[in-house]
């Protein structure tokens, strides 16, 4: 399961760097289309070589992102094909961020706990060490003894069957130190399992709101803030192009709508995660 899980996580992590660098191909082509329109601007007078240079440094800063995240994807699809057996395969991975989990309902997870392989363990565990202590209480009763057999009286001549019973006394301590050790190790296990069953239960719980709280960001995110920017960026488009606005607060505009959309994915990949998570713990199947 915990295998399952990291394959999982990997995965995700590779479908996030994929959208990661479409952002930032984007960024790179707006990079150098305001580059080609400030140039522009240069020719006829209407921008500074102060904006040039701020735009041309602001082109390479694309440039290297996209250079990072391709470095970080590869490494990351070479570390998913290891833990497939077959580092160095390529492999093309299809799946959906968009495809969110919806966020199960806490009662019923918290029952799905139980699964937990961990304290499946301990139960394991603790129906041995039963066995044990009743194993040692059969072993611990007083065993009578029977005999029996032939005597010859002297007197007579005669034979007689004699039978006798052999009774054990103080024979109940037997075994006593075992029962008290078995005993004990029942209740060592018995609290353990407690305190895992309550440490579980405040680690679901908490990622439980953690994944209600994802589901909010990426919705305000996607359906409110990035088309308010994506409008705002528009419009400073428009302004920029007539001269009515400076390069830094055109670029500020664009680093605003990159940010909120880098917040969207950040939120996705959370989601997803945390999901995983929560399937981790409760011993449920993980999709992938």
């Amino acid at each position: 399961l915990d295998l399952s899980a990291e394959v999982a996580k990997r995965f995700i992590d590779i479908l996030v760097k994929q959208q990661r660098l479409k952002l930032n191909q984007l960024a790179l082509q707006q990079a150098k289309d305001v580059v080609a329109a400030i140039s522009k601007r240069a020719q006829a007078g209407k921008s500074s070589g102060v904006e040039i240079q701020l735009a041309k440094a602001e082109l390479i800063r694309r440039e290297l992102a996209v250079e990072d995240v391709e470095h970080e994807l590869n490494a990351s699809q070479y570390q998913l094909a290891s833990l497939w057996g077959a580092p160095g395969t390529q492999y093309q991975l299809n799946g959906n961020l968009l495809n969110i989990p919806a966020v199960p309902p806490v009662e019923e997870q918290l029952a799905r706990l139980k699964q937990n392989p961990r304290l499946q363990q301990f139960g394991s565990a603790q129906r041995i060490a039963q066995s044990q202590m009743e194993l040692a209480r059969i072993d611990a009763k007083p065993q009578w003894q029977f005999t029996a057999g032939v005597r010859r009286y002297e007197a007579s001549d005669d034979f007689g069957v004699v039978a006798g019973v052999s009774i054990p006394w103080g024979g109940s301590n037997r075994n006593a130190g075992t029962l008290a050790a078995l005993q004990a190790r029942q209740d060592v296990l018995a609290s353990e399992q407690t305190a895992l069953m309550q440490t579980l239960d405040a680690q679901l719980y908490v990622l439980l709101q953690e994944m209600a709280h994802s589901q909010h960001v990426i919705n305000t995110v996607q359906t409110a803030i990035v088309p308010t920017l994506e409008q705002a960026l528009t419009e400073a488009s428009n302004a920029f192009e007539q001269g009515q606005l400076s390069y830094n607060q055109y670029s500020g505009v664009r680093r605003e709508l990159l940010s909120a959309q880098s917040q969207l994915l950040e939120a996705f990949e959370s989601l997803h995660l945390q999901h995983i998570e929560i399937q981790r713990l409760t011993g449920t199947s993980i999709s992938q």
